[in-house]
């Protein structure tokens, strides 16, 4: 397993621990593990191999990232994933995802 997997699926663990704490009522620790699930899912997409920039793999990283910022109230990340997950050429579902995201930073 390489090490982008590896931070991935330990990056889900936390999202899923988030989304428990919150349905609990604790938004403290919700918003804790949201940060701890921001901050593997951005390096696993940083991670990627130079060869792989344009992989669909690292734009799906870069909107997961994104997503979890927003969960944790880091807008200039989100923003700033935005930006470099429409830059390129991204899959089209990756642009609509990242422009909803957009729409409910703006919102």
């Amino acid at each position: 397993m390489n090490i982008v997997t590896v931070l991935h699926n330990k990056a889900m663990e936390f999202a899923d621990e988030a989304l428990l704490a919150r349905m609990e009522g604790n938004n403290q620790a919700s918003t804790a593990l949201f940060e701890k699930a921001f901050d593997l899912e951005k390096e696993a997409a940083i991670a990627i191999g130079e060869d792989q920039q344009e992989s669909e793999s690292r734009y799906i990283l870069i909107r997961s990232a994104a997503a979890l910022a927003l969960n944790c109230g880091k807008y200039h990340e989100v923003k700033a994933l935005i930006t470099l997950g429409l830059s390129g050429n991204p899959p089209v579902f990756i642009v609509e995802e990242l422009k909803a995201l957009e729409e409910k930073l703006q919102g």
